[in-house]
């Protein structure tokens, strides 16, 4: 394993006939470094001698034809590092955030242009966390306090987390600059960190669209809250205009249905006193008389009146004209074949009195010549 004071994490990165590439790390502040090593060591002029002593010239040729090819492959190996890191450089730059890269002791390595401008600062080279943030004035949103090195998620990154941050913001001349960090680890194998990236952009607009949105549900609960409130006390008003026409619906139904019965009450009512004094007035008229009629009757016509009267059915009076007439026609073709005088005006006084069958019973009563005055 190839071993250099003050230099770890050696890997080898290429090999050919004539020597080996290796990659390093520089201890003290994490910095790359390529180291070259050839498998054979330039020949000597002393060793050149004794070649030319041992070899002809032709192998001394070849071994100086070797030694200057190798010499040829060296600037071209470091050309082309150089060109891949300045892709990767160009490659950073080109990214439209903020990005970078911090060594394992949490200084940055790196930092492209648009880093620099979004924390307004142009960095020394390599500087430490806590250099970072005084100098760019990174703060934790709603604190009055820097924020510190470990509170940034690059020093997560460094103990192999994925972290994200978006509670940070600069602070400079009076204004307030918040942003996003994203920090992951570089690992060289599983276990071995040798960077942490970071990016970073200005998050200032979906605050703003943050705010705006949180503003705009505030502003609508209120209206929601307000528009409950009107429907729920226009449903109250509703609920107590339907108890009140309720109630007066039942007021005036029972207005009406007091009123109609007191009509039913108050016509019968006015209807006796009309037919008492009826009543009064016949028997002062009629009195004498009536007791002469009862006087006179024969037992037989009283056991006749006294069977007449049973039958007596006042609900006939509800019969229709067209049934009374029908009962009547009936009524008197009976009077007539049993020989009733005036069997139309009988048959009518029957109907009135409820009597329109049974007849038999009361015949003899009919057919007394007297029959008209009972």
């Amino acid at each position: 394993m190839l071993n250099f004071p003050g230099y770890k994490s050696f890997r080898k990165i290429y090999e050919s006939d004539q020597s080996l590439v290796y990659r390093g790390v520089r201890s003290a502040d994490g910095q790359p470094a390529i180291f070259k090593i050839l498998k054979q060591d330039y020949l000597t002029p002393a060793a050149l001698a004794r070649h030319k002593q041992k070899y002809d010239r032709v192998e001394v040729l070849q071994l100086l034809s070797t030694q200057a090819a190798v010499s040829i492959a060296n600037p071209k190996l470091y050309a082309e590092v150089r060109e891949s890191q300045s892709k990767l450089t160009q490659f950073l730059e080109a990214v439209p955030v903020g990005i970078t890269v911090h060594n394992p002791q949490g200084k940055v390595s790196y930092i492209n242009q648009t880093g620099q401008r979004l924390l307004g600062q142009v960095f020394a080279a390599s500087p430490t966390g806590e250099e970072l943030v005084s100098s760019a004035q990174i703060y934790i949103s709603g604190s009055d306090s820097l924020c510190s090195d470990q509170q940034l998620p690059t020093q997560r990154a460094l103990k192999g987390e994925n972290a994200i941050a978006d509670n940070l913001e600069v602070r400079r001349n009076g204004k307030i600059v918040p942003f996003e960090m994203h920090s992951k680890p570089i690992f060289e194998n599983k276990n071995n960190i040798v960077y942490a990236i970071t990016a970073f952009s200005d998050i200032t607009d979906r605050k703003q669209a943050d705010k705006l949105i949180a503003e705009y549900n505030r502003t609508l609960e209120l209206q929601v809250a307000d528009r409950t409130r009107e429907l729920s006390e226009a449903l109250q008003n509703l609920q107590t205009a339907q108890r009140e026409l309720i109630q007066s619906e039942k007021m005036a139904a029972l207005g009406q249905l007091v009123a109609g019965v007191a009509h039913e009450i108050n016509t019968p009512l006015g209807a006796i006193p009309s037919s008492v004094e009826n009543l009064a007035d016949f028997f002062n008229q009629n009195l004498a008389e009536v007791v002469d009629f009862f006087h006179n009757m024969s037992p037989e016509r009283y056991s006749d009146l006294l069977r007449l009267l049973p039958k007596y059915q006042p609900q006939a009076i509800g019969f229709s004209n067209r049934e009374k007439r029908q009962l009547k026609r009936v009524l008197v073709r009976q009077l007539s074949n049993n020989s009733v005088a005036n069997p139309e005006t009988v048959a009518d006084t029957l109907v009135d009195i409820g009597i329109y069958n049974n007849l038999e019973s009361i015949l003899p009563l009919l057919q007394d010549p007297t029959s008209s005055d009972i």
